[in-house]
């Protein structure tokens, strides 16, 4: 995959880019880019990091790495400052370890994707991971970019909009937030949400086990992490809470790309996963 389809043009930024997702199709599963924000979900996700790397080797690391790169390589400034929230295992860090001039920080709560980062990384000096808490962390700021990778929908809603504002203090002025997540259907109510969350899952799987992509033991882990998602374990957001946070934060879209799924699962045509690009206004 070529950056140049995921560089950060000028032109319509309402435009949707779909992508070739086809190698990234077989980690859409039961677990989330980084661990969860509330100390006591940690439990929800104590799956072995190999197992974590296995689920979440998908398309949308692949592309926020690519859209990092591109910034930083691109920067007349000098040599970026870059910070990861819910870092997880060092999946996008891994994807930029080639870039010694990258200062580069990855935030997470969950201590053994810490480990198994800081072991990945082992060899680059300019890569450390810290534990602490994505809402309030600091740091050396200001940064030039801020990452997050499936680590937006397990902010509780109630911290969502202050997570957005604190992120938008620790950027330098037009910086970059590019954060990957999933949007499901839109939805209004408590139960318009649960049936929005469900159905996002039910197609997901049913696409997957009707491409033979997924195994017998991802399909009863995937049933058991669907119903616990619709119950609030996950706070997955529509496309239009999405637009709104973010603008009333301070944010301008640049670009949002969509990586799966590329046929119409939904009905919908911004529900899915996706890569967004703001920058700081």
């Amino acid at each position: 995959m070529g950056t140049n389809v995921n560089a950060v043009p000028s032109g319509d930024p309402d435009a949707v880019t779909p992508l070739d997702n086809s190698a990234g199709l077989r980690q859409h599963g039961a677990s989330s880019g980084g661990s969860v924000v509330r100390e006591d979900m940690n439990t929800t996700y104590e799956e072995e990091a190999r197992e974590y790397d296995a689920l979440m080797s998908s398309l949308e690391f692949r592309v926020l790495a690519a859209v990092a790169r591109e910034f930083a390589e691109s920067r007349e400034q000098g040599p970026a400052k870059v910070i990861d929230f819910c870092c997880g295992t060092g999946l996008v860090a891994g994807m930029l370890g080639d870039m010694p001039d990258l200062t580069y920080t990855g935030i997470d709560l969950h201590t053994p994707f810490l480990a198994a980062a800081r072991e990945r990384m082992r060899h680059r000096k300019n890569f450390s991971f810290l534990e602490a808490d994505v809402r309030t962390y600091r740091g050396d700021a200001p940064f030039d970019a801020a990452l997050m990778t499936f680590g937006y929908h397990h902010l509780e809603d109630p911290f969502k909009l202050p997570f957005l504002k604190h992120v938008h203090g620790l950027l330098r002025e037009d910086g970059l937030f590019i954060v990957g997540d999933y949007v499901i259907p839109p939805y209004e109510g408590e139960e318009e949400f649960k049936k929005a969350n469900t159905d996002f899952y039910a197609r997901r799987l049913s696409y997957l086990r009707a491409h033979d992509l997924v195994s017998d033991d991802y399909v009863e882990a995937f049933g058991e992490f669907c119903s616990s998602s619709a119950d609030h374990v996950e706070f997955k957001v529509d496309y239009r809470r999405i637009a709104d946070a973010f603008e009333k934060c301070g944010f301008l879209k640049v670009k949002e790309i969509k990586t799966w799924p590329d046929v119409d699962l939904y009905g919908h045509e911004r529900v899915g996963d996706f890569v967004f690009v703001f920058r700081k206004g």
